[in-house]
């Protein structure tokens, strides 16, 4: 039997050989098939699964997508970065949920590592992408940014990567959401206890800059000020 994980390991090698200018033996439909039937797969036992098999149909699905030509048209190229996504989401969305479940350390940490690179990934796929992409599917994705930076936000603290909170909220001020930004200021109280003592300055000014409603206001620059 062919699994997700054996199919993207086939595809990586045909990949590599592709570009030492060998033959190609997956072609850009067969690429796109594995893709959507990984992700198909992971969305509609997303609730039945367990959130590892989950995320691995996911993670296996952007796999896929990362290994299509570099010559495929732009529509082609539009619709797989709004699937890679989707996929980054979906990913996210389970390893959190891991996280959060975790006795042992080192796996939570892990997790929480992996949540960090899809947001990352997330955001530079969306802000090469928005441009060409209609509003009604720009509104969906800037909703999927929000919750993923709560995920983002909530996986710095965990792993102690202070510096980055600020960062985080200032990107989460562009998606508009003032629930986002409320879960980050909760999150800001939970951890405020456990957070070393050096960081209780950064802790007060993330607190801030996540109860202040102006950061909804795109012209306002007083987030600037609050963050210096």
């Amino acid at each position: 039997m062919l699994t997700s994980s054996t199919a993207v390991k086939y595809a990586h090698r045909d990949h590599v050989r592709a570009h030492g200018h060998g033959q190609r033996e997956f072609t850009f439909g067969e690429l796109r098939w594995f893709s959507d039937n990984a992700y198909n797969c992971a969305v509609t036992n997303t609730q039945s699964w367990n959130p590892r098999d989950v995320s691995r149909l996911f993670e296996a699905a952007l796999a896929f997508l990362q290994l299509f030509p570099d010559d495929i048209g732009q529509r082609d190229a539009d619709t797989a970065a709004v699937q890679c996504l989707r996929c980054r989401f979906g990913a996210a969305a389970c390893l959190v949920a891991m996280a959060r479940a975790r006795d042992r350390i080192d796996m939570r940490i892990e997790e929480y590592q992996a949540v960090r690179r899809h947001a990352d990934g997330f955001n530079r796929v969306f802000e090469r992408s928005e441009q060409r992409l209609e509003q009604a599917r720009i509104e969906d994705l800037t909703t999927k940014l929000a919750s993923l930076l709560v995920w983002d936000f909530e996986a710095a603290v965990a792993l102690g990567q202070w510096n980055d909170l600020g960062e985080i909220v200032r990107r989460t001020k562009a998606c508009r959401s003032a629930g986002a930004l409320k879960e980050m200021a909760d999150c800001v109280v939970y951890c405020r206890e456990t957070a070393p003592q050096g960081e209780l300055g950064t802790h007060i000014n993330i607190y801030i800059l996540t109860t202040d409603s102006r950061l909804l206001d795109p012209h306002n620059d007083h987030q600037r000020d609050l963050a210096d």
